[in-house]
């Protein structure tokens, strides 16, 4: 068992993200039957909970209702974002 808990993109096999653990080794891993989480239980206890999105766009969209912003026109033109 080591520290490390990686998930990969199943159609290329890349991976995504890998949690790197200091405290203790990574005991389970566990997809939600729906797959729109994945459960990272460590030896110690702790627990991670990371949602998992289907497209980017579904990870944006999932950012914008945590974190509603409204950019200020100075803001749009500094990232080229123009009119919405």
């Amino acid at each position: 068992t080591d520290r490390t808990a990686s998930i990969l993109d199943v159609s290329t096999g890349q991976e995504i993200i890998r949690l790197i653990e200091e405290e203790s080794p990574v005991y389970k891993i566990a997809l939600r039957p729906d797959e729109k989480q994945v459960t990272i239980g460590l030896g110690s206890g702790k627990i991670y909970m990371i949602p998992v999105f289907s497209s980017t766009q579904d990870l944006i969209d999932y950012a914008k209702k945590l974190v509603p912003f409204e950019l200020t026109p100075t803001e749009k033109h500094h990232f080229y974002l123009g009119e919405f």
